[in-house]
């Protein structure tokens, strides 16, 4: 199972897990995000910018039931992967 969402500028989401994600990637949808957080993973981001050319925030790993992404500016897809 697995499933994707848009965070556009200045939004935020939580994702609450029955069953724990093998992966949470974020993917630059537009060509340049700023302001990137994620939380509740193995290795979290705070204010990070991520450009469409370099998708180096791929292949994370929750660590708890709930994720939580912010993007500040741009398009950002959320995908997990159980």
């Amino acid at each position: 199972s697995e499933g994707i969402f848009l965070l556009y500028s200045g939004e935020e989401a939580r994702l609450v897990f029955h069953d724990r994600p093998e992966v949470v990637s974020l993917l630059p949808m537009s060509e340049v995000c700023e302001g990137i957080d994620i939380e509740g993973v193995r290795w979290p981001l705070r204010d990070v910018v991520l450009e469409r050319r370099f998708p180096w925030a791929i292949s994370n790993e929750a660590v708890g039931d709930s994720v939580t992404a912010r993007c500040r500016e741009g398009v950002c897809a959320v995908y997990w992967r159980r």
